[in-house]
């Protein structure tokens, strides 16, 4: 994609009140981003997916934290509840990873593995 198309996608979403697309950066350096899409605040879920594009940065717990610390705002300030994702099975890690932060399977289909996060209780 081009610069351009990337720029006019971030303001699509920025715009967008069903979603809520944020970088994660360290010392100014971009690391990956999250995005939460769409938000559902009828039923208090949203769907999250996640990446750590610098690799330097992968399996050192920064999605982790920023899973945790962005799911906890949308909990305080949107109240959501839940947070589904979808991972592909094979990527052992990362189901285990979600697993730890205390996802859920919740379904598994022939396109992937479907995982979900209950907030409630949640610090």
């Amino acid at each position: 994609h081009s610069l351009e198309e990337l720029q006019a996608y971030i303001a699509a979403k920025q715009a967008d009140e069903s979603c809520l697309f944020l970088g994660v950066f360290f010392k100014g350096e971009h690391i990956g981003n999250i995005k939460y899409e769409p938000i559902e605040k009828l039923i208090a879920q949203a769907t999250m997916g996640i990446l750590i594009g610098d690799k330097n940065w992968r399996g050192q717990g920064v999605a982790g934290e920023v899973i945790m610390a962005s799911s906890l705002f949308l909990r305080d300030h949107y109240g959501i509840n839940r947070i589904l994702l979808g991972v592909e099975q094979e990527n052992v890690a990362a189901v285990q990873a979600y697993s730890k932060l205390g996802f859920s399977k919740y379904k598994e289909t022939s396109d992937g593995l479907y995982m979900s996060l209950d907030l409630n209780g949640v610090s």
